[in-house]
């Protein structure tokens, strides 16, 4: 629907702005904040992409860098603009100037992951969240997972461990070691995918056995570990599996694309 000349604001430039505002910044950003909100909340402006809404929101946070709510409403408001990428670029800035919110990282890692499909840059920044103080254990749980689902365990497994050194919590030590197995175990089997790779590259057939890969002295059968108590074994198209498939941190293709949609 084209849009009425009636939702066209005019607004100072910033530079403006910062003679304007006479050291009453804070105040000039309330004013902006208090329109965004009910700009937002106009449902007729919903299917205009809110015109405005962005204008709003520099506004805000140039005048007050340190509102860490307008950054988390930045981050979601933005999704329904135009430039649904500012969403993304105002978390990122809000991470900077408000470290201690773990909203920030938190949201952030939710639109890599659900927006971009990035599940390492996911996984990295849920970690960041789940380090800052009073934030819900439950985003430590989910990093972990993404890090498997990046194929990144090793990186999972330094994750935990930090945060294992500041765990005083015996239950969830407890539930941050299993993981952390969990993650071992991705690590070995990636290990493992990758000797099948070099036995292709050097006899140009695929093993049969895992102990095929003893024979041609690419690995040690002691070596080999699953952290959680399972066995490793080649299917029919030699491809590594393990009895602990059930077990897994990595989350199936039709979860993964569920959550996606």
């Amino acid at each position: 629907p084209k849009l009425s000349n009636q939702y066209n604001d005019v607004f100072p430039s910033l530079y403006a702005l910062d003679i304007l505002s006479l050291g009453y910044n804070n105040v000039v950003a309330d004013y902006y904040w208090l329109k965004a909100i009910s700009t937002f909340g106009n449902t007729e402006l919903h299917k205009h992409h809110y015109p405005n809404l962005i204008e709003m929101v520099e506004r805000v946070i140039h005048l007050d860098p340190h509102f860490n709510t307008a950054y988390f409403f930045a981050g979601t408001a933005l999704t329904e603009t135009k430039k649904p990428e500012l969403a993304i670029h105002y978390l990122q800035q809000g991470i900077k100037q408000c470290p201690n919110d773990w909203k920030l990282p938190f949201l952030l890692g939710f639109h890599y992951y659900f927006e971009q499909n990035n599940f390492s840059k996911a996984a990295q920044t849920l970690a960041k969240a789940a380090k800052i103080k009073d934030s819900p254990e439950i985003i430590g749980y989910l990093a972990s997972r993404l890090y498997a689902e990046a194929e990144l365990p090793a990186f999972g497994i330094d994750f935990i461990d930090s945060i294992l050194a500041t765990v005083t919590d015996d239950k969830t030590k407890k539930k941050y070691q299993k993981k952390r197995s969990l993650l071992v175990l991705e690590q070995e089997l990636i290990k493992l995918t990758k000797l099948c790779d070099q036995y292709r590259q050097i006899t140009g057939l695929p093993p049969k056995h895992l102990s095929d890969l003893t024979k041609a002295g690419l690995t040690n059968r002691m070596s080999w570990h699953n952290p959680i108590g399972g066995k490793y074994y080649l299917d029919e198209t030699s491809n590594i599996q393990t009895t602990s498939q059930q077990q897994r941190l990595k989350l199936g293709e039709k979860a993964k694309q569920q959550l996606i949609k």
